[in-house]
C-alpha cells in the first residue's frame, strides 16, 4: 500500500510520517534496481521531462528534480509492503514548478495523466496555517526544504 503526504514545506508531512509506529518504509526503502521498465515508465519520464524543460526560468536544478521523479516512480510499483512518503508525487510535481515563472499546462495535464499509473492508495493532504508552516521551516535544523534558507517573509 502506498500512502503519500502532501502540502506546504513545514505543514507537518514529515512529522506524522516519523510518528506512525507501524511497519512501514520510505524513500529509498525501495531498491533502484526494482525501477521496472516500461513503456508506461518511459512515457512518464518524457512527460516530465518535456515538464521541466517547459519551465521558464529553464535550470538544470528543475531537469535534476524531474529526473529523481521519474526515479521515485520505484515506490508507486505494487510493493507488498506498507510505505509513506512524505513528498511523494503530487508534492515533487508542485517542487518542480514553485518557482517557475511560466510552463506549458498542456505538458502538465500529459504528465498528471501519466501518473495514473502510479497513483497512490491513499493522499493525505498536509494543511496548516502559512504562518506556522514558516515558523516551523524557521525552526528546523536540519531541513531539507530548498525553502528552510529564506528569510520568513520571503518563504
Amino acid at each position: 500500500m502506498m500512502v503519500e503526504f502532501t502540502g506546504l514545506p513545514g505543514a507537518g508531512k514529515s512529522t506524522i510520517c516519523r510518528s506512525v509506529t507501524i511497519p512501514h518504509g520510505g524513500k529509498g526503502s525501495v531498491s533502484l534496481w526494482s525501477l521496472k521498465p516500461s513503456k508506461t515508465l518511459f512515457r512518464t519520464a518524457c512527460s516530465l521531462m518535456a515538464l521541466a524543460a517547459s519551465a521558464r526560468p529553464l535550470s538544470l536544478g528543475r531537469l535534476k528534480r524531474a529526473f529523481n521523479l521519474v526515479v521515485l516512480l520505484r515506490h508507486y510499483q505494487r510493493q507488498s509492503n506498507l510505505i509513506l512518503l512524505d513528498q511523494g508525487l503530487i508534492q515533487k510535481t508542485w517542487s518542480l514548478l514553485a518557482d517557475a515563472a511560466t510552463f506549458s499546462e498542456s505538458r502538465l495535464k500529459d504528465v498528471l495523466r501519466t501518473f495514473a499509473a502510479y497513483a497512490p492508495d491513499i493522499i493525505v493532504w498536509v494543511e496548516t496555517p502559512l504562518g506556522a508552516a514558516v515558523d516551523r521551516m524557521a525552526a528546523r535544523r536540519y531541513g531539507n526544504s530548498r525553502y528552510d534558507t529564506l528569510p520568513p517573509h520571503e518563504a
